[in-house]
């Protein structure tokens, strides 16, 4: 999972912006309770997007909405029960650990091996846990890995990210055939974003990107030969997103938070990313930005006398 769905639509009500962090929090917090402090490094945005994708479908109870705890052990005893935030967490550190596995085939660079040290301990619990969702990635990634080393179509490998996100998630309920589409249309775009963002360095390592052309080292240099190709393939995945989403649309909050945040991601992410612009998740730049905007926000709250039941 990516850090790409950035809640900092201008147009999110207090309630949806709370509704979101109750979700992304929920990871955090799931992802301490399973392996520790640094585990949560783990949590990002993408996460949060898949567990209210499932909840618009489950119509489950939201989350508590609770301050950030760095360091003390109050807010997770509200978590030590949820199952399905614990999978989401448990699903996280599987992904990571898929991730860091394709990366030692690929370079096993001294990042990689650094990263492999600090969070294996959690993964393989993770794995020991919920040895099904682990099946289910593994053989995701190695379908993959295949299609990639046999140059198949690029469309086949989008299919196959979006088969592996459909496996794990149906792990946690039966989706319906329009949840099913939504979350395959969001892998699917997910790992279109992933490719952009990753073009230089894949050129450089010489890893897989399907947009990789002999000659050309960066995406800027890509983008200006060969714009027509990739508008082509960027408008099917994001119109495919987009139509998955409005095909759920029930009017709720949940629904009203995931349109905003997802189609202002489509909007600007690979625009951003075409002019070089940094549209990555930062766990720690994030956690502190967080942080301060809840204390100002509060600090405001009390100047103002607002109540919390006065907010939209």
């Amino acid at each position: 999972m990516y850090g790409y769905f950035r809640p900092y639509h201008s147009g999110l009500t207090y309630k949806e912006r709370e509704l979101f962090e109750s979700y992304y929090c929920r990871i955090c917090y799931c992802l301490r309770i399973i392996g520790g402090q640094t585990a949560r490094m783990c949590t990002t945005y993408d996460g949060a997007i898949y567990g209210l994708i499932l909840s618009l479908q489950s119509k489950e109870t939201p989350p508590p909405v609770l301050p950030c705890e760095r360091f003390g052990k109050k807010n997770l005893k509200a978590f030590v029960d949820d199952e399905t935030g614990l999978r989401l967490a448990r699903l996280s550190l599987i992904s990571v650990g898929e991730k860091i596995r394709d990366d030692k085939l690929d370079k096993n660079d001294f990042k990689t091996k650094v990263v492999s040290s600090i969070f294996s301990r959690a993964i393989e619990k993770a794995k020991e846990i919920e040895p099904e969702l682990a099946k289910d990635s593994f053989e995701g990634t190695e379908r993959i890995n295949t299609l990639q080393n046999e140059g198949a179509p690029l469309m086949s490998v989008f299919e196959a990210y979006g088969d592996m996100a459909v496996n794990s998630f149906s792990r946690f309920l039966e989706l319906s055939a329009q949840t099913e589409e939504l979350v395959r249309s969001v892998s699917e775009w997910i790992f279109l974003v992933d490719m952009v963002c990753d073009y230089a360095d894949d050129y450089k390592d010489g890893t897989y990107n399907g947009f990789k052309t002999e000659g050309l080292t960066t995406f800027s240099q890509y983008f200006d030969a060969h714009y027509r190709e990739f508008l082509q393939i960027a408008r099917r995945v994001t119109g495919r997103l987009m139509s998955a989403l409005m095909a759920v649309k029930d009017g709720s909050r949940t629904w009203n938070t995931l349109y905003k945040i997802i189609s202002h991601a489509t909007e600007t992410v690979i625009q951003n990313a075409i002019l070089g612009k940094d549209v990555e998740f930062h766990y720690f730049k994030d956690l502190f930005e967080r942080i301060g905007t809840s204390r100002r926000f509060k600090k405001d709250i009390k100047r103002l006398g607002i109540h919390k039941d006065e907010k939209g």
